[in-house]
């Protein structure tokens, strides 16, 4: 029996202190069968010429050496002795009589006998009640381990399931349960997409995430967002953290941060999760679960909006263009600045005065090689953004608004201001770490029917030269080997969100109707060709599933 097995372990547990109590604690009568050697010298033989009887005594517990309960029966004949001298005359069966000769230095030595038996038999019944009443208390307590040891299995797989469990949302890879984890729609919005609004009802909320390690950064955000201008708008804030959210609160608090007024602070907590599997997309909906206003402007913690950001969404055109689509978004063009510091470490000191706050910061910037566009060798990224029309649109003449009309890439992923309502798809949380959180995200917009226009007028985010995110470095750990079939892409998280990456194209294919009015680029990027997955095994899942 398996005291560990969980289908046994509760009944173990309630079981085992009746067993104890019946089987240690409650009296019980021990029979024993007691094995006595006797000697007796052979009548008219040698004295040095012993024949040894060996005699079996079933004996009662009850060790009163007269009356009816002393019985005994002779189990066995003595060996290498002949029956007749045994047996008396007239005897029939062979059993000798209380008159034998042979069976008379037994009686006479019987009080002796019974004496030392009865001790011996005590001993011996005393040593094995004792031996039992530890093996019974050795039972109890490998019953009483064993089913703890599942309570404890079963809490570690409630915090795992916790870790991979977001609610009723399990975020999972296996190829059987994607479609049931990816959603349609945010229904935490308040508010329908089809309702009508007006110019003046367009309001922002700036949201963003964050873990304990780069909150330092919401001082500056707070400060870019909060007192740039007279209208103050509100921020959403999700954390990553095992503090509570009153000491959250506190320390934004006293880094300039209105949190009685403005920014409103949620938190998860972080010892649910592996340090290098981020929950960013459950962050980024919890964040926006928090939403009251109709659009929101949406960075992730490590990219700084520049100072005039909303100055700029004050303008009629950018207004106008929210109000009368529902499923307009505004790019806002993200740049990078280069590492101050030549040592591969941590340099605030020497990063964030040279972090760019307005439009001529950055050209500043620009013309010293300290700025470029974000992440110029991943073309497909940010590829689509139309960088050199950005600095037309900053000009005096220049258009606050421009279309991006066609996308480069599936993986571009730019920071928009969208509206929040119940038809905006959220962000997908079966992925997690680094690596297609966002980009499908954007995917999903585009092929339900958004257009995405272009923020000029000095609008940017600025990327903060950070070390790498545990979840970064757990992307990188994969051999660069693409083609090589003996590769087990699902031992490496990037294998694994690549896989589920194909299942997501492929449940956006079937589930979300074509309404795609941004289209590709004529000289579009092959995509596929950077997936990190095993295409024959993915295909074989495919065929089983259809």
């Amino acid at each position: 029996m398996n005291i560990e097995s969980p289908e046994l372990a509760p009944v173990v547990v309630l079981a085992t202190p009746i067993f104890l109590e019946t089987m240690v604690f409650t009296p019980r009568r021990h029979n024993k069968i007691l094995t006595h050697r006797a000697s007796s010298r052979r009548s008219g033989g040698d004295t040095e010429n012993d024949s040894c009887f060996e005699r079996d005594y079933d004996v009662d517990e009850d060790d009163t050496p007269t009356g009816d309960n002393k019985k005994r029966t002779l189990r066995s004949s003595p060996q290498g002795a002949q029956q007749s001298p045994v047996s008396s005359p007239g005897s029939a069966t062979g059993i000798p009589s209380p008159s034998s000769s042979l069976f008379q230095p037994s009686f006479q030595m019987n009080g002796k006998i019974s004496h030392y038996m009865r001790r011996r038999q005590k001993k011996r019944t005393n040593a094995t009640a004792r031996r039992k009443e530890l093996s019974i208390l050795l039972l109890g307590l490998m019953a009483v381990g064993g089913s703890s040891l599942w309570f404890v299995r079963q809490a570690s797989s409630t915090k795992a399931n916790a870790v991979a469990d977001f609610g009723s949302r399990r975020a999972t890879v296996s190829a059987g349960d994607d479609d049931s984890m990816l959603k349609l729609y945010s229904m935490d919005a308040p508010a329908s997409c089809s309702s009508t609004l007006d110019e003046a009802d367009v309001d922002f909320t700036l949201v963003t995430q964050v873990s304990t390690d780069r909150i330092w950064m919401m001082e500056h955000h707070c400060r870019r967002w909060q007192f740039a201008n007279e209208t103050f708008y509100p921020m959403s804030v999700a954390v990553l953290t095992n503090e509570t959210t009153q000491e959250i609160q506190r320390q934004l608090q006293e880094m300039g941060c209105d949190v009685e007024n403005i920014v409103t602070v949620q938190t998860l907590q972080a010892s649910l999760f592996p340090e290098d599997d981020y929950p960013i997309n459950r962050l980024r909906n919890m964040a926006l679960s928090a939403v009251k206003t109709s659009h929101v402007v949406y960075i992730d913690v490590d990219f700084w909006i520049n100072r005039d950001l909303s100055a700029i969404l004050q303008f009629p055109e950018v207004r106008r263009q929210l109000a009368e689509d529902p499923k307009s978004t505004l790019v806002i063009p993200a740049f990078q600045l280069a590492r101050q510091c030549p040592e591969w470490r941590e340099c605030p000191d020497e990063n964030i005065p040279e972090m760019p706050q307005n439009l001529l910061d950055m050209k500043r910037q620009i013309l010293s090689h300290q700025v470029t566009r974000f992440d110029p060798t991943n073309r497909g990224g940010h590829g689509s953004t139309r960088y050199k029309d950005w600095f037309k649109q900053n000009r005096v003449d220049g258009k606050v608004l421009i279309e991006i009309d066609c996308f480069l890439s599936n993986r571009y992923e730019p920071y928009l201001v969208f509206r929040y309502c119940r038809e905006l798809p959220p962000f997908q949380e079966p992925f997690s770490g680094y690596g297609k959180n966002k980009m499908t995200w954007v995917m999903q917009l585009r092929r339900m029917g958004y257009r995405f226009w272009q923020l000029g007028k000095g609008a940017f985010v600025i990327h903060y030269p950070h070390l790498d995110s545990p979840s970064r470095m757990a992307w990188n750990n994969a051999p660069d080997k693409r083609n090589d079939p003996t590769v087990k892409w699902q031992a490496y998280k990037r294998g694994q969100m690549d896989h589920l990456f194909v299942h997501f194209r492929k449940w956006l294919q079937e589930k979300v109707p074509d309404l795609t009015r941004t289209f590709f680029c004529e000289d579009k990027l092959n995509d596929d060709a950077r997936l990190w997955y095993d295409r024959k095994a993915f295909n074989r899942s495919i065929s089983l599933r259809s």
